[in-house]
């Protein structure tokens, strides 16, 4: 008997662009996704982000790609990538719960 698998999708946003080290985060929430049964829909990444700014190409796809599910799980290596700024990140959960989102921090 197979069980269905939850979507999932991941969310990485760095100061930077070292593709090795967002290869890392990817690889972590893949692993995280495969070890907790969620189906990873897409894992979408914002380069060089100014920590505080809310405008995030990535992040806006994102929520746009989460209004076509009826709940979801979004997966960030660390809630500094929702944003370092508390303000922000507050912001960015309330918009993501509104979704019916769920934020799983993986680290």
């Amino acid at each position: 008997m197979t069980t269905a698998r939850s979507a999932a999708f991941g969310y990485i946003a760095v100061q930077h662009a070292d593709e090795a080290e967002i290869e890392q985060f990817h690889d972590e929430l893949m692993a995280y996704a495969k070890d907790h049964t969620l189906a990873i829909v897409e894992i979408y990444v914002d380069r060089r982000i100014i920590p505080g700014s809310l405008l995030r190409p990535g992040l806006d796809i994102l929520i746009s790609s989460l209004k076509e599910y009826d709940s979801a799980r979004v997966l960030v290596p660390t809630a500094d990538h929702l944003s370092p700024a508390d303000s922000v990140r507050t912001a960015i959960l309330a918009h993501l719960t509104a979704l019916r989102a769920v934020v799983v921090v993986t680290a």
